[in-house]
């Protein structure tokens, strides 16, 4: 009886390991947005930016979080990068691509540049890896 007891005792703890670490391996699986890393921070922040350049603002809206929902709708996330382009002159390029940590916050931060000036590009994420804020800003001044 002592042999059977250990036996089922074994099949038990196995049966119970087998079902918790799928469930671990997709827990980690699913958690691979911008605050996972610096490399999937950037990757993230370019394809915000190609969206925008793009015109395909649906993709940059189904990221933001609630409070930038309220405080832009996606119609006037459409209307950003051309006003932008009107009075800085086309797209050109991006580089000195960033990533910080800010607390609970990824903020990652390009170098924009235009025809005829370019920007400082700054988005940030949340903890569950949604745009919690994205500004287009003059660069800073060198002192």
């Amino acid at each position: 009886m002592n042999a059977t007891y250990r036996k089922l005792t074994i099949v038990a703890i196995i049966g119970i390991i087998s079902l918790l670490l799928p469930q671990k391996a997709d827990a980690q699986i699913k958690h691979m947005g911008p605050s996972t890393s610096e490399k999937l921070a950037i990757k993230e922040g370019q394809k915000i930016l190609d969206c925008l350049r793009n015109g395909n603002t649906s993709y940059p809206y189904s990221q933001f979080d609630k409070q930038m929902k309220s405080s832009l709708s996606e119609k006037e996330l459409a209307l950003v990068f051309s006003e932008i382009e009107k009075k800085c002159g086309k797209y050109q390029s991006s580089k000195n691509w960033t990533m910080t940590k800010n607390g609970i916050y990824v903020i990652v931060t390009a170098k924009v540049n235009f025809e005829i000036f370019s920007l400082q590009y700054l988005i940030t994420f949340n903890m569950n890896d949604l745009i919690a804020g994205m500004y287009f800003k003059p660069l800073p001044q060198k002192e």
